[in-house]
């Protein structure tokens, strides 16, 4: 295992031409691959630091290259459980910063879309006082394209990463605001 974890995570001799090095990159390759590999069963890793920045990449390449029905149902598993803990972190995070609120995670709400009636959700809501924190949590990353700040790569992540959860959160907004008394449904179905 230690050793299909350093080949995946080995960076290919030769793949740093001089062509990479006319521009800047914010993930150069020894980033995204931080393992040399010397001889055979034999490793160098020039930076320790960037091996754990690297693992989310080389994990979710992996799953992502396997386009078997069990790798697309490996994929949509980890997606699930990446964007779970990013959400439950995240109202935890800022229910540890106000004690006295109260923090609440994967909420269901009823909501009229275009006369269609639906289960909407909110990741987290935070309660201290007479204020309402509405938390909406994406957990995917950057594109390398977004990173380098192309322009394209850059519009289609902010819509993805930061404009889609805003409209999640403006509909919850506008649901807490469309009667005196809502109603939130914890996971488990509790109101």
């Amino acid at each position: 295992r230690a050793r299909a974890f350093l080949e995946a995570a080995c960076l290919p001799w030769g793949s740093c031409t001089d062509d990479y090095y006319a521009f800047p990159h914010p993930t150069p390759p020894l980033q995204r691959r931080p393992v040399l590999r010397l001889e055979e069963g034999r490793y160098f890793v020039p930076n320790p630091t960037s091996l754990l920045w690297a693992v989310r990449h080389i994990v979710e390449e992996a799953l992502k290259e396997d386009e078997s029905e069990d790798g697309r149902a490996w994929w949509q598993r980890y997606e699930k459980a990446r964007s779970g803990f990013s959400e439950a972190h995240a109202v935890d995070l800022l229910a540890r910063a106000m004690p006295h609120a109260g923090a609440f995670h994967s909420l269901k709400y009823p909501w009229v879309d275009d006369g269609a009636s639906e289960l909407a959700e909110l990741d987290g809501l935070v309660i201290a006082d007479d204020v309402a924190l509405l938390i909406e949590v994406k957990a995917g990353g950057m594109s390398l394209e977004g990173r380098r700040g192309a322009p394209d790569g850059m519009k289609e992540d902010l819509k993805a990463l930061v404009g889609e959860p805003h409209k999640q959160a403006l509909r919850a907004r506008d649901y807490l605001k469309s009667a005196n008394r809502v109603d939130f449904w914890l996971r488990d179905g509790h109101g």
